[in-house]
């Protein structure tokens, strides 16, 4: 009995002094965002008359865990586990469902086309979007981003829009030139395209080639590749843009990227003064609340959105309606 008593002293002691081992890898989630203030204000919003959805009830994704069930008035429930099944962050949920609870009467917590429309009107609010004659300026225009960004093709693709849409001249300068089958690749591009191409192999070579195609085109820069987690990957990047210093710098990335490399990505370019984001391959993915947040949090203007291969046709002025609407299962996730 003696033995039996000290085992159980012993089993209540370890108990008692057991803590959770954390990694040394694991950081706070502001952190990893590169700590970029998440801003929790939510824009008045003001009645207006707008073509509601025919089908305004959301359809539950199934591409993300189950989201905890909650005691909500109304028909708000649905909407809340739609958002959460996105990706989106609890809190800003849950402020949108608060906000519609305090907006709206009881009856109309009951009325589909009310709530959404409401909580449409609250995500549009947090995003920006460019007023594209900003990016067809007196600028060359640089288009970044990693490795499986879709940077290269959406380079093609906006400047081919930009031939039809501005009737100018264009001119490819290709500083892509280390990566194996690159300058290949650009050239297929410039030729399919009939625009010259030069090739730029140092960053003093950028800068003559921009100041002088500037004068006479539209100049569009095939950046090379680059690794936010290699620093020297970083540095050669920066060192090819401070040389074009009077610059329209774009990102392009993924919405099939996880949102903390994302935001890792935005953390090492936000040195570099990031005009507009583009979303490539939008019709790949049926979750959006990654690239929702990133343009939410890092409060850089939707510039453009992709959703094929093709050269024209492909790339599309980006809107916040679009993009909350494939929150909601339609849109691009049709």
């Amino acid at each position: 009995s003696t033995t039996i008593q000290n085992l159980s002293q012993n089993k209540e002691k370890t108990s008692e002094e057991w803590r959770p081992f954390i990694p040394p890898h694991i950081t706070t989630r502001q952190d990893s965002a590169g700590n970029i203030p998440l801003n929790q204000s939510v824009t008045t919003v003001s009645p207006a008359i707008v073509d509601f959805p025919k089908d305004p009830a959301p359809r539950i994704s199934n591409t993300a865990s189950p989201a905890k069930k909650v005691n909500l008035p109304g028909k708000l429930v649905p909407y809340r586990e739609q958002l959460l099944s996105q990706g989106l962050d609890e809190d800003i949920v849950s402020q949108i469902i608060t906000t519609c609870m305090d907006i709206l009467p009881p009856g109309a917590l009951d009325d589909n086309k009310r709530i959404r429309y409401l909580i449409q009107r609250q995500l549009e609010a947090e995003i920006r979007v460019i007023n594209e004659q900003d990016i067809f300026t007196a600028k060359p225009i640089f288009i970044i981003g990693t490795f499986n960004s879709g940077r290269k093709l959406a380079t093609a693709q906006l400047s081919a829009m930009a031939r039809q849409k501005f009737n100018k001249g264009i001119s490819w300068i290709c500083a892509d030139t280390i990566r194996t089958g690159a300058i290949t690749e650009a050239r297929t591009y410039t030729e399919l395209l009939n625009f010259p191409m030069h090739l730029a192999y140092t960053p003093k070579e950028l800068a003559d080639y921009s100041q002088q195609e500037i004068q006479k085109n539209l100049v569009f820069v095939d950046m090379p590749d680059f690794n936010p987690r290699i620093e020297n990957s970083v540095i050669e990047l920066g060192d090819f843009l401070t040389q074009v210093p009077n610059r329209t710098t774009l990102l392009a990335v993924s919405p099939a990227t996880k949102e903390a490399d994302l935001l890792q990505v935005l953390a090492a370019v936000k040195p570099f003064r990031i005009k507009g984001l583009i979303y490539t391959q939008m019709n790949e993915t049926s979750t959006y609340g990654n690239v929702y947040q990133l343009a939410k949090k890092s409060q850089i203007p939707l510039a453009y959105f992709t959703t094929g291969i093709h050269l024209f046709n492909d790339m599309q002025l980006a809107t916040a309606r679009d993009l909350v609407d494939s929150l909601f299962g339609e849109g691009y996730a049709l």
